[in-house]
């Protein structure tokens, strides 16, 4: 269910336009989310359950806080 959020929020970034005066804080978002979801999954190949919990949550808000932004650039 997580993956297919973030797939659609990751789509609908790129679909939206973002003015200049934004275009730093979204690619600073934008990255987080990509950061958090590189950690998850390197915990999912370490095995660590504790750790894809945690980054897991890390990658949920990091999702949420980026949908939250995009959702201000609707037409």
């Amino acid at each position: 269910m997580g993956g297919v959020a973030t797939e659609a929020v990751l789509e609908a970034a790129m679909v939206v336009e973002v003015p200049g005066a934004s275009a730093c804080a979204f690619t600073t978002i934008r990255d987080s989310v990509i950061n958090a979801l590189i950690a998850m999954t390197k915990a999912v190949e370490a095995g660590d359950a504790d750790g894809v919990l945690s980054r897991g949550e890390l990658a949920g808000d990091a999702v949420a806080n980026f949908a939250a932004f995009l959702k201000g650039f609707q037409s």
